[in-house]
């Protein structure tokens, strides 16, 4: 093993053991589960915030002209990411506007949940036990694929008609 590869393999086991990943603290299957929960998380709030621009746009472009709201549309992107709303607050906002499906904002929610669990082991460490059975652990990952799956092609196919009507209105 070279150097590198030591260094490495030495700074992935220090954060191992951090008090929320450190295996005598949380079982490695809960540590991995942990992990996809974030990413899932992370990605799914990433189209949360593409589709709360697309709304913002449709609810502006009943006040602004096109061109105008055009020019402005990379500010209401980092409007998205810099406002405080919360991910259940943006799921909430989407609903209202008719933007995702309920069934899909259900299941959303329920990982935005077990996303605050998992995120702060040392406050939910005795919740968090409860999920380190396989047959918890399976319908937790069924349901990030779930989800995943469900909302990444809800918004792929509305992001095309979307695109398809921009192309119109030029």
């Amino acid at each position: 093993m070279n150097n590198l590869t030591k260094e490495i393999k030495e700074l992935n086991n220090r954060l191992d053991h951090f008090d929320d990943t450190d295996p005598n603290y949380i079982s490695p299957r809960i540590a991995q589960l942990t992990q996809r929960i974030i990413v899932t998380h992370a990605r799914m709030e990433s189209a949360v915030n593409f589709f709360m621009v697309l709304g913002l746009e449709k609810d502006l472009s009943k006040y602004l002209p096109k061109n105008v709201l055009t020019m402005h549309s990379i500010h209401l992107r980092l409007f998205i990411q810099e406002c405080k709303m919360s991910f259940e607050e943006k799921i909430k906002y989407l609903l209202k506007n008719n933007s995702i499906p309920e069934e899909i904002a259900k299941k959303a929610k329920g990982v935005n949940s077990l996303r605050n669990k998992f995120a702060h082991p040392s406050k939910n460490y005795n919740e968090l036990k409860k999920y380190d059975s396989s047959r918890m652990i399976k319908n937790i990952l069924k349901l990030l694929v779930n989800v995943r799956e469900e909302m990444m092609e809800y918004f792929a196919f509305n992001a095309r008609v979307a695109e398809e009507i921009r192309k119109k209105e030029k």
